[in-house]
């Protein structure tokens, strides 16, 4: 996630490439996605646990100490907050190209379909006019999905 662009939100290729591709970019941020959604789940069981542990200490009469169940939430967060960003950048991305998805969608033509590889820094097409497109189609089918669950 430190190689994640505070403005764009997009992750580049590797570290010294400023190059940010689709695929790369839904793969990856799936990854922490679903990391969140574990920080998530066991959040709620570390509080299912420290309900339990207070009410045994409240029956026995004893103290109870908070377990560290509370970082969890905090973590979640952030995680959760870099995959809207990272989304967010991804359709922007995208959505500077609609004349291009105008186009396709009446010709048909690989040439006219979207690029898949962005500048990270800016989120602006890297390859040139002339230059066949990648076809992403399987990495936006997945960003279409997460965005509607």
């Amino acid at each position: 996630m430190s190689l994640q662009n505070a403005v764009t939100g997009l992750l580049p290729a590797d570290e010294g490439n400023h190059h940010a591709w689709i695929r790369d970019n839904v793969y990856c941020i799936t990854a922490v996605w679903a990391l969140s959604l574990a920080y998530k789940k066991a959040a709620d069981l570390d509080e299912d646990r420290a309900k339990v542990d207070e009410h045994t200490a409240l029956v026995i009469g004893c103290q109870y100490v908070n377990s560290s169940w509370y970082s969890f939430p905090l973590q979640k967060h952030e995680l959760e907050q870099s995959t809207v960003k990272c989304m967010r950048g991804l359709l922007t991305a995208m959505m500077r190209q609609r004349d291009r998805i105008e186009r396709f969608k009446k010709s048909h033509d690989p040439l006219d379909s979207i690029h898949a590889k962005f500048a990270y820094d800016t989120g602006l097409p890297v390859t040139s006019e002339n230059i066949s497109p990648f076809s992403p189609s399987f990495p936006l089918l997945l960003l279409i999905i997460f965005l509607v669950a």
